[in-house]
């Protein structure tokens, strides 16, 4: 049996890196007593695949994972177990059966979108926290319409052979500013992969002042980037 799951990692999880998340993961699984099916081979290990990983310090609200059970446990059961044996900062909100035969968890992705906020701790008053939004909203709202009205927006990132420069413009499937929100639909996956640091440093921001957060996977189903299906529902 092939279970699909959504959850969520919170600010508790915040620093928890892809590899720990996988050990909190097969821990919690252990001590729900879930009959999760093990891999062959010398080091057998539980046969449970992430869409997508998550860079340490950001949040999440739509992370998917796939897991293998070796005999049958219904979704309700499986996130009623599972989420009592979680960490504080990790919670299932849902799971659902998929057929076996189903591509691979990673084939599900090839954007995410994101929301982030100014983390806004200087703030002293009232006052002061009604001057620097105003201030702010004028800066994003105008870095938001210079990189929508681009064609090009060229960025240098360092790799194993050397630092590459890449266009981040076709990358960029959405991107709006409202209510002290910044939403950006990012493409990840084989045909590039954009990072939400990447396009706040493009827009002159700096990305260690801003609170970023995941909040949905999706899938690019036709020629139209800014048209996507939810990761969950494919």
């Amino acid at each position: 049996m092939r279970v699909r799951v959504e959850f969520i990692k919170g600010d508790r999880a915040r620093h928890i890196s892809h590899l720990d998340l996988l050990r909190t993961w097969e821990r919690a699984m252990r001590r729900a007593g879930l009959p999760v099916a093990m891999s062959q081979g010398f080091n057998p290990h539980p046969k449970m695949v992430p869409a997508s990983s998550l860079p340490v310090g950001q949040t999440s609200r739509a992370e998917i994972m796939e897991v293998v059970l070796s005999e049958p446990v219904s979704p309700a059961e499986f996130v009623r177990r599972i989420n009592a044996a979680m960490p504080d900062g990790l919670r299932i909100t849902r799971a659902k059966e998929v057929p076996a035969e189903a591509g691979s968890p990673a084939a599900l992705v090839s954007g995410a979108v994101y929301e982030a906020r100014p983390w806004g701790e200087a703030r002293s008053s009232p006052h002061d926290e009604a001057s620097e939004a105003s201030i702010a909203a004028s800066a994003v709202t105008s870095a938001v319409e210079r990189f929508l009205a681009a064609d090009e927006v060229r960025i240098s990132r360092e790799t194993e052979k050397g630092r590459r420069e890449t266009d981040l413009r076709p990358l960029v499937h959405g991107l709006r500013w409202e209510d002290g929100r910044l939403t950006m639909a990012l493409a990840a996956g084989r045909e590039g992969t954009a990072r939400p640091s990447d396009l706040l440093t493009a827009m002159g921001f700096d990305p260690s002042d801003w609170n970023i957060e995941r909040i949905g996977l999706f899938k690019v189903t036709g020629p139209d980037p800014t048209k996507w299906i939810a990761a969950w529902d494919l």
